[in-house]
């Protein structure tokens, strides 16, 4: 089985390659600004885009493909 990508610090499972490039599919796909998710990424999660945790990432791809401005925080219960 191939091993999983873990953050070194939270030992949190992280997205495999192929969720990274969905992800960036959605942002060409919506038109987003990808400077803008890698800045977002970074103030809202803590993370650039190789580091998402598996567990933020379905809120993450959601956020994206929402109309309007990018969440100034996470949602409730996603916290840590």
């Amino acid at each position: 089985a191939p091993r999983l990508a873990v953050d070194a610090v939270t030992g949190a499972e992280l997205i495999a390659p192929a969720q990274h490039d969905r992800l960036w599919k959605i942002v060409g796909r919506v038109g987003r600004n990808e400077r803008e998710i890698e800045v977002w990424l970074g103030a809202v999660y803590g993370v650039g885009s190789m580091e998402i945790r598996k567990r933020d990432y379905d809120a993450i791809c959601a956020a994206v493909e929402k109309p309007g401005p990018l969440p100034s925080q996470r949602e409730p219960g996603q916290e840590g």
